[in-house]
């Protein structure tokens, strides 16, 4: 189980990610959505996110998403 300072990290992350895609800064969504996976690879909300950015940059059949249950995480960049 995640402490409550890892899941505050998370949802700052979450709301960055957010006002990054807001923005539609997809680069700086795909790194807040990593990070997040970082410190949770099922997040649900960050897997959506890194899914919009790869394809609003064209990158969604390059760069894989991780899958359900976290496995596949690329550290690509």
């Amino acid at each position: 189980m995640r402490s409550e300072r890892i899941q505050r990290r998370i949802e700052s992350l979450l709301d960055r990610a957010e006002q990054a895609a807001d923005a539609e800064d997809w680069a700086l969504l795909d790194e807040r959505s990593r990070m997040v996976l970082r410190l949770d690879a099922e997040n649900e909300d960050a897997i959506t996110f890194l899914a919009v950015a790869e394809e609003a940059q064209g990158t969604s059949h390059a760069t894989p998403a991780p899958t359900a249950r976290g496995q596949n995480l690329c550290s690509c960049s």
